[in-house]
């Protein structure tokens, strides 16, 4: 039997004497893939990175940041953390957030992962008794 992969979308399909997907196939390569398929080491670098971001002791709404978080499988971040600048180390949550979006990357294209394409754009910010956050559409 022969095996092809062929590229479709943002992932690979296994072709092999009609049409298996990873999970049902016997091949060690694709269900080694799909075990991979957990969001579990995603989920908890996501913990570790929003921990570091701090949203109080800020003194001025200048001093308030918004950084992406994660990567949909269209491109752009699933969403923005708000923290302060004066209060949160902000070279370490951004290596952080970093290493997230790269590793999120990395796991939607390995596990054909799907999602909109709408822009999350970054939020507008506000200070309320020294805790930055976003402002809230009305």
């Amino acid at each position: 039997m022969v095996k092809t992969w062929v590229k479709m979308g943002m992932g690979c399909v296994l072709l092999w004497a009609g049409v298996a997907s990873a999970q049902e196939t016997s091949e060690p390569e694709a269900r080694a893939g799909y075990q991979s398929c957990d969001r579990a080491e995603i989920d908890q670098l996501e913990s570790e990175a929003l921990a570091l971001a701090a949203p109080g002791g800020c003194e001025d709404v200048g001093q308030c940041r918004s950084a992406p978080v994660g990567a949909k499988a269209c491109g752009g971040p699933r969403s923005h953390v708000v923290y302060c600048a004066t209060s949160t180390d902000e070279d370490r949550l951004l290596k952080a957030l970093e290493r997230l979006e790269k590793r999120e990357g990395q796991f939607n294209q390995q596990c054909d992962v799907f999602s909109t394409c709408e822009f999350i754009s970054p939020p507008e910010l506000e200070l309320v008794e020294g805790q930055c956050r976003a402002v809230t559409p009305s």
